[in-house]
């Protein structure tokens, strides 16, 4: 191996960049950068041979070995000192510049070989980085600790939710509440004698929608328009109601918490819809595992905890005595684990304190940490019995644990040397961000913008009654209050939430609609979907083109991130002479 220059490798140790406003996204940047090579991996989990180097009368044999084989995976295709650059991570280097590759796909010698040289380059710099002592540093072992416990959780979270299932009865059940849809107008009254006089006002004779208007009118009962809910939305006690009800006729009254409904059902509509399914599958399957992981939670607390719930139920942390304050410093316990881990009360006090950025006394003021404690405790203790489970399985040997661990820490420690020792190194003059700003005008000019407000309407017919009040100079709220046949909810597929957008981000039509408005102009756009949107141009903001200052710091990251390949490759070349390289690629192709 060839020789070292000091102790800390040829950087001469860490050199923190100095802090500036904009040294954490700079940082961001650099490792984003850095990282951009295709599928780079960082590292491999190979076993190293006991001399990685053969000696000059080793036997040699030359294989034909498909890069993108799944039994070629751990081939060794270079190495750096002792460690080895495997056919997986140059296929999938390869793979990330090309698109998704078979095994029977082929790589030509100018595909693989800047691919490998770049390989090559980051592991030089993740070696320098370890010769370094980057990966003693307190900063760097925090992180790989926390990784290591994270990859322990998923793996065991993974196994506890891997069997749970939908089962196709209760998808279909699901599905027919999500995909129906059920069309009314409703009422709502305090009393049961006023609810019962629409069934007395029909029968002589007058229609619903005029029993509606007389009875709001009289103060008798709130008209909540018309307007569509889907079965799997509908109120548990009126639901069942409307289902037994026949498109035009009534409900009876129905009791819901404090108030009568009475609704008269004006179209039952059932759509077949393929995404709607797989959306209900999706989180039927998320709350299948969500159970899963409940009861692996409860079978892991039978096995492994003993808990004081007498402690734990006299506990109040929203209370004046003894105080959160004093609980946080509690030193009582109130769990333990196999294993000799015990869960104190101050434990739970600062598991608690995440969640509240003022701290708890404040949070206890104003009586809102008790909503917590429970969650807070089920976190703190889930975590320590899956530490122990852990061990119990003996998860730090498997392969499942290693290899992803592996990679994940050699991220960790290259990142590292990147921020302490690239970044630094790497210079943006302030004459090439002012050139760049020269040469390309186009792309700081700020386009014209528009906020909308909005209200949609389930017909044509309604929205362009809606409009003819507003051009009348009918005002705009209580248009959107009192109009007939306005959506609810969800009904409304576009949303006015208040933000500039561009005409571009628009939906062509709507954006068609709008061309040549001006600022307090009205338009109605009818949608493909069937449902209409009378839109006013709220406010206009005309194009511009953003100040020097405005973008300076934008420029100088996005020239900093371009230079961090070329000061990649002039670190790694600067570093290649002290350490073994060796590729064992002859050639590519057949």
């Amino acid at each position: 191996m060839g020789s070292r220059m000091g102790a800390r490798g040829l950087h001469n140790g860490p050199t923190p960049m100095r802090p500036t406003d904009s040294s954490i996204a700079l940082a961001h940047l650099l490792l984003a950068a850095a990282l951009a090579v295709p599928c780079v991996a960082l590292a491999a989990d190979a076993t190293p041979p006991a001399k990685p180097a053969p000696a000059p009368s080793a036997t040699l044999v030359r294989m034909r070995v498909p890069l993108f084989a799944d039994a070629f995976q751990s081939t060794p295709v270079a190495r750096v000192d002792a460690e080895f650059i495997l056919a997986e991570e140059l296929a999938d280097a390869v793979a990330g510049s090309h698109g998704k590759m078979t095994a029977g796909a082929k790589a030509g010698q100018k595909d693989f070989v800047p691919l490998l040289e770049r390989l090559i380059d980051i592991r030089l710099l993740l070696v320098e980085a370890r010769d370094s002592g980057i990966d003693e540093s307190a900063a760097v072992k925090e992180k790989i600790q926390a990784l290591e416990e994270q990859q322990l959780k998923d793996i065991l979270r993974s196994r506890a939710m891997k069997g749970a299932k939908v089962e196709k009865a209760a998808l279909d059940r699901s599905y027919d509440a999500a995909r129906t849809e059920y069309r009314m107008h409703a009422l709502n009254f305090t009393s049961a004698e006023d609810a019962k006089a629409v069934a007395v006002m029909m029968a002589g004779g007058a229609p619903f929608p005029e029993v509606a208007s007389k009875l709001a009118a009289e103060k008798r009962a709130k008209d909540l328009g018309v307007g569509s809910v889907p079965a799997s939305s509908l109120d548990p006690v009126f639901g069942p109601v409307l289902k037994r009800t026949l498109p035009g006729f009534v409900t009876s009254p129905t009791k819901v918490d404090s108030v009568w409904v009475v609704a008269q059902l004006l179209d039952v509509k059932v759509q077949d819809d393929p995404k709607l399914r797989a959306e209900v599958e999706a989180s039927m399957l998320e709350a299948a595992r969500q159970a899963a992981l409940r009861a692996y939670f409860e079978e892991l607390k039978k096995r492994y905890a003993k808990i004081d719930v007498k402690l734990y139920k006299s506990l109040d942390w929203d209370g004046p005595r003894p105080g959160a304050a004093a609980l946080r410093k509690d030193k009582r316990v109130l769990a333990r684990i196999q294993g000799g881990t015990t869960i104190t009360i101050a434990d739970l006090g600062a598991e608690l304190e995440r969640h509240f950025w003022h701290g708890l006394e404040e949070a206890a003021q104003k009586k809102r940490i008790g909503g917590k404690v429970d969650s807070s405790f089920d976190s703190l203790l889930f975590r320590a019995l899956m530490k122990q489970d852990a061990v119990r399985q003996d998860l730090r040997a498997s392969e499942a644990f290693r290899k992803p661990l592996k990679l994940a820490s050699d991220r960790v420690v290259f990142n590292a040397f990147m921020e302490e020792v690239v970044a630094p190194s790497i210079k943006v003059p302030e004459a090439d961000i002012k050139k760049y700003y020269d040469e390309h005008p186009a792309e700081y000019r700020s386009p014209g913008m528009v906020r909308l407000d909005g209200l949609g309407f389930q017909t044509a017919a309604d929205a362009q009654g809606a409009l003819a009040r507003l051009k009348g100079g009918a005002d705009f709220k209580w248009v959107g209050a009192n109009a007939d046949g306005l959506l609810k909810g969800d009904a409304q597929k576009i949303k006015f939430e208040g933000m500039p957008v561009t005409l571009a981000s628009l939906p062509e039509g709507l954006a068609k609609a709008l061309s040549g408005a001006r600022e307090g102009d009205y338009r109605m756009y009818a949608s493909p979907e069937g449902e209409a949107y009378v839109v006013q141009v709220a406010k206009e903001f005309p194009p511009g083109v953003q100040s020097f200052d405005q973008v300076r710091d934008s420029i100088r990251d996005k020239l900093f991130a371009e230079k961090v390949p070329a000061s990649i490759k002039e670190w790694a070349d600067k570093v290649r002479a002290h350490h073994e390289v060796e590729v064992y690629i002859v050639r590519a192709g057949e």
